[in-house]
């Protein structure tokens, strides 16, 4: 319970500090941006507290780049070089 209110009251400082300083300067593509970046992070951090199993990024990343990256290893490999 503790770390959870603890994510929401930074969550909450944060914004009050940084939300009237772009309202007040008319920059609302910045403040969207910033207000979804924080809700994104403070869903996340609510879910760490909350012990909630997290994908780790670097699993998709591999998922993703890892045929590419065999194929450029296959390309770039020496006549001659031992390994698969």
């Amino acid at each position: 319970m503790w770390p959870i209110l603890g994510v929401l009251s930074a969550a909450a400082l944060i914004l009050l500090y940084e939300a009237p300083g772009l309202r007040r300067s008319r920059r609302y593509r910045e403040l969207a941006v910033f207000l979804i970046l924080l809700t994104l992070g403070t869903g996340a951090g609510l879910a760490q507290a909350a012990d909630v199993p997290l994908p780790n990024p670097l699993d998709w990343m591999n998922y993703l780049f890892g045929p590419a990256g065999e194929r450029l290893d296959k390309v770039l490999r020496l006549p001659g070089e031992l390994g698969g």
